[in-house]
Protein backbone atom coordinates (compact mmCIF):
# COMPACT_ATOMS: atom_id res chain seq x y z
CA UNK A 1 0.00 0.00 0.00
CA UNK A 2 1.00 3.67 -0.83
CA UNK A 3 1.22 6.34 1.36
CA UNK A 4 -1.31 8.45 -1.40
CA UNK A 5 -3.54 5.00 -0.98
CA UNK A 6 -3.81 4.92 3.21
CA UNK A 7 -4.44 8.53 3.29
CA UNK A 8 -7.35 8.58 0.31
CA UNK A 9 -8.33 5.21 2.57
CA UNK A 10 -8.40 6.53 6.01
CA UNK A 11 -10.05 9.56 4.87
CA UNK A 12 -12.87 7.87 3.69
CA UNK A 13 -12.84 6.24 6.93
CA UNK A 14 -13.39 9.05 8.44
CA UNK A 15 -16.85 9.66 6.78
CA UNK A 16 -16.24 13.59 6.32
CA UNK A 17 -19.11 14.19 4.70
CA UNK A 18 -20.70 14.17 8.15
CA UNK A 19 -17.98 16.32 9.83
CA UNK A 20 -20.38 18.75 9.87
CA UNK A 21 -22.84 17.24 12.43
CA UNK A 22 -19.51 18.00 15.43
CA UNK A 23 -19.13 21.06 13.55
CA UNK A 24 -22.61 22.35 14.36
CA UNK A 25 -22.40 21.05 17.54
CA UNK A 26 -19.61 23.04 18.45
CA UNK A 27 -20.35 26.03 16.43
CA UNK A 28 -23.38 26.34 18.67
CA UNK A 29 -21.52 26.16 21.92
CA UNK A 30 -19.27 28.88 20.81
CA UNK A 31 -22.16 30.78 20.02
CA UNK A 32 -23.98 30.20 23.33
CA UNK A 33 -20.87 30.43 25.37
CA UNK A 34 -20.94 34.48 25.12
CA UNK A 35 -16.97 34.56 24.61
CA UNK A 36 -15.95 36.24 21.48
CA UNK A 37 -13.34 33.84 20.23
CA UNK A 38 -11.38 35.04 17.15
CA UNK A 39 -11.83 33.64 13.57
CA UNK A 40 -8.29 31.35 14.82
CA UNK A 41 -9.41 30.02 17.48
CA UNK A 42 -13.00 28.88 15.80
CA UNK A 43 -10.89 27.59 13.20
CA UNK A 44 -8.52 25.42 15.40
CA UNK A 45 -12.00 24.37 17.43
CA UNK A 46 -13.61 23.67 14.40
CA UNK A 47 -10.67 21.71 13.22
CA UNK A 48 -10.06 19.47 15.79
CA UNK A 49 -13.82 19.00 16.51
CA UNK A 50 -14.07 17.36 12.69
CA UNK A 51 -10.66 15.19 13.15
CA UNK A 52 -11.85 14.01 16.38
CA UNK A 53 -15.66 12.70 14.67
CA UNK A 54 -13.09 11.15 11.97
CA UNK A 55 -10.69 9.50 14.37
CA UNK A 56 -13.43 8.58 16.02
CA UNK A 57 -15.21 6.55 12.75
CA UNK A 58 -11.73 4.88 12.89
CA UNK A 59 -12.35 3.92 16.08
CA UNK A 60 -15.94 2.57 15.93
CA UNK A 61 -14.67 0.78 12.99
CA UNK A 62 -11.83 -1.16 14.45
CA UNK A 63 -13.93 -1.80 17.56
CA UNK A 64 -17.39 -3.00 15.06
CA UNK A 65 -15.33 -5.28 12.67
CA UNK A 66 -17.12 -8.54 13.05
CA UNK A 67 -20.51 -7.10 12.34
CA UNK A 68 -19.07 -4.80 9.87
CA UNK A 69 -17.72 -8.04 7.87
CA UNK A 70 -21.72 -8.16 7.58
CA UNK A 71 -23.19 -4.85 7.46
CA UNK A 72 -20.11 -3.02 5.30
CA UNK A 73 -18.15 -5.01 3.83
CA UNK A 74 -17.05 -2.17 1.97
CA UNK A 75 -15.10 -0.16 4.55
CA UNK A 76 -11.59 -0.01 3.86
CA UNK A 77 -10.70 -1.51 7.37
CA UNK A 78 -12.88 -4.47 6.71
CA UNK A 79 -11.76 -4.88 3.52
CA UNK A 80 -8.16 -4.57 3.81
CA UNK A 81 -7.49 -1.76 1.89
CA UNK A 82 -7.03 0.31 5.40
CA UNK A 83 -4.07 -1.14 7.13
CA UNK A 84 -5.59 -1.60 10.89
CA UNK A 85 -2.20 -1.14 12.35
CA UNK A 86 -0.93 1.98 11.21
CA UNK A 87 -4.69 3.36 11.40
CA UNK A 88 -4.51 3.19 14.97
CA UNK A 89 -1.19 4.84 15.10
CA UNK A 90 -2.38 7.78 13.18
CA UNK A 91 -5.60 7.73 15.13
CA UNK A 92 -3.43 8.05 18.18
CA UNK A 93 -1.24 10.49 17.30
CA UNK A 94 -3.78 12.75 15.81
CA UNK A 95 -5.76 12.05 19.16
CA UNK A 96 -2.68 13.04 20.94
CA UNK A 97 -1.94 16.29 19.02
CA UNK A 98 -6.03 17.08 19.12
CA UNK A 99 -5.62 17.16 22.89
CA UNK A 100 -2.19 18.98 23.24
CA UNK A 101 -3.77 21.51 20.86
CA UNK A 102 -6.88 21.50 23.03
CA UNK A 103 -5.09 21.92 26.50
CA UNK A 104 -3.48 25.11 24.99
CA UNK A 105 -6.76 26.66 24.16
CA UNK A 106 -8.84 26.10 27.41
CA UNK A 107 -7.42 23.22 30.08
CA UNK A 108 -10.96 22.82 31.10
CA UNK A 109 -12.17 21.70 27.62
CA UNK A 110 -9.62 18.58 27.36
CA UNK A 111 -12.57 17.23 30.36
CA UNK A 112 -14.92 16.75 26.90
CA UNK A 113 -12.27 16.23 24.68
CA UNK A 114 -11.77 12.88 26.54
CA UNK A 115 -15.01 12.13 27.75
CA UNK A 116 -16.27 12.54 23.65
CA UNK A 117 -13.46 9.69 23.13
CA UNK A 118 -14.46 7.29 26.39
CA UNK A 119 -18.15 7.72 25.65
CA UNK A 120 -17.48 6.88 21.23
CA UNK A 121 -15.59 3.66 22.96
CA UNK A 122 -18.84 2.71 24.76
CA UNK A 123 -21.31 3.81 22.21
CA UNK A 124 -19.74 0.85 19.88
CA UNK A 125 -21.20 -1.50 22.05
CA UNK A 126 -24.45 0.46 22.96
CA UNK A 127 -25.46 1.49 19.93
CA UNK A 128 -26.83 -1.93 19.57
CA UNK A 129 -29.51 -1.28 22.11
CA UNK A 130 -32.85 0.08 20.54
CA UNK A 131 -33.37 4.10 21.91
CA UNK A 132 -30.24 4.06 24.02
CA UNK A 133 -27.90 4.00 21.28
CA UNK A 134 -29.36 6.64 20.15
CA UNK A 135 -29.30 8.63 23.43
CA UNK A 136 -26.14 7.99 23.74
CA UNK A 137 -25.25 9.28 20.18
CA UNK A 138 -27.41 12.38 21.47
CA UNK A 139 -24.89 12.63 24.43
CA UNK A 140 -22.22 12.16 22.36
CA UNK A 141 -22.84 15.40 19.80
CA UNK A 142 -23.63 17.48 23.21
CA UNK A 143 -20.46 16.77 24.10
CA UNK A 144 -19.15 18.95 20.94
CA UNK A 145 -21.00 21.73 22.30
CA UNK A 146 -19.84 22.09 25.57
CA UNK A 147 -16.25 21.63 23.83
CA UNK A 148 -17.24 24.21 21.67
CA UNK A 149 -18.22 26.47 24.96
Amino acid sequence: MTAIGFIKAYIRSMRPYCFFITGIAGWLGIIFSDAEPGIIRQIVVLVILFTAWGVNQIINDYLGRPEDRINAPHRPMVSGELNVRYALIVTFLLLLAGGIVTFFLNPYALIFYLLGIIFNIMYEYLKGIPLLGNIWFGVLIAICTFYGA
